[in-house]
């Protein structure tokens, strides 16, 4: 907000400590607004970035102390990483933003003078290539880019602003509504029947409920790849799957200790997301395959309990 007073730069600090511990990838907007403060306005970026060192510090200490280990020993896990995920993530989402993206690049040739122009362009840049990097992580998606996704709404809203009194605004507008009719076309649902609106997701409720019963009646732990659910069925976590797989592909962790007890019939229940690629490693997937059978396969989820005894 304006004025730039010194409690406004040290409360916007705190409000993004805070998120930071709650989704450790939102970095993208404080180390925007430091670039933007940096260029207007240094003493104000000064007071901005030390408040924001200071109050991490003190939340990476608290962490610590409450957990008994460090925040980024935990965010630094094994995973694998491949350049053409990027792309393979980005494709679609260039369906989408690819509009946005002209409209942040006239923004910025016909307001580049302008502080908040300059800010969205700053934004949108820092957010975009953060995204794109993200991307070649294994397990990211496209939320990897929301901070993009962001940047370019208020890129537009900008834009279309600084265009008030220009021919070209009504263009611009008709332009950032092709998008949404894109999004509308190409969704996995009809959104046209009245149920998608009145009813959200009612199947898919149904099959969660149907799901975490079956975990609810299995005595004993559970393996469930989408933790959720055995949270939901009050079963403790007892395999981080997607995070097991990671470090049994980059050679961090060995699988014996999981294939042995599954093949001792340890868990009650096992559920992946999907059998085909397999999530964990062959040693697991034949443990699986002597000792448990399936007993339900629905459109999202397989589970498997133990073989009856032999």
């Amino acid at each position: 907000r304006e004025p730039r007073t010194p409690r406004a730069m040290v409360g916007a600090a705190l409000l993004f400590t805070l998120a930071f511990f709650i989704k450790h990838n939102l970095v993208v907007l404080p180390a925007a607004l430091a670039l933007w403060l940096a260029l207007l306005d240094r003493r104000r970026a000064f007071t901005f970035v030390a408040s924001g060192v200071v109050f991490a510090l003190i939340g990476l200490g608290l962490f610590k102390d409450h957990f008994g280990f460090g925040l980024f020993g935990r965010i630094d896990s094994a995973r694998t990483y491949a350049v053409a995920d990027i792309w393979v993530g980005a494709k679609p989402w260039l369906a989408w933003g690819a509009i946005p993206l002209a409209g942040a690049a006239a923004l910025f040739a016909l307001a580049r003078h302008d502080r908040h122009a300059v800010f969205c362009v700053l934004y949108t840049g820092l957010g975009t290539a953060a995204g794109l990097f993200f991307l070649g992580g294994a397990g990211v998606d496209a939320n990897a880019l929301f901070d993009a996704d962001i940047a370019l709404a208020l890129g537009a809203g900008v834009l279309l602003n600084r265009l008030q009194f220009d021919p070209r605004r009504t263009l611009a507008a008709a332009l950032y509504a092709v998008p949404p009719l894109i999004g509308l076309w190409t969704l996995d649902a009809d959104w046209r029947s009245a149920g998608y609106w009145l009813h959200p997701m009612a199947e898919d409720r149904m099959t969660a409920a149907a799901e975490i019963a079956l975990l609810r009646a299995a005595p004993g732990p559970a393996i469930c790849e989408m933790l959720s659910l055995c949270y939901w069925a009050g079963k403790p976590a007892a395999v981080d799957v997607f995070n097991m797989g990671q470090a049994y592909r980059t050679g961090a962790r060995s699988d014996a200790d999981l294939a042995a007890a599954i093949a001792a019939r340890k868990y009650a229940v096992v559920q992946f997301e999907e059998l085909a690629p397999f999530p964990l490693t062959p040693a697991i997937a034949r443990a699986l395959g002597a000792n448990y059978r399936l007993l339900r396969r629905d459109d999202d989820r397989v589970f498997f309990v133990p073989n009856r005894a032999r």
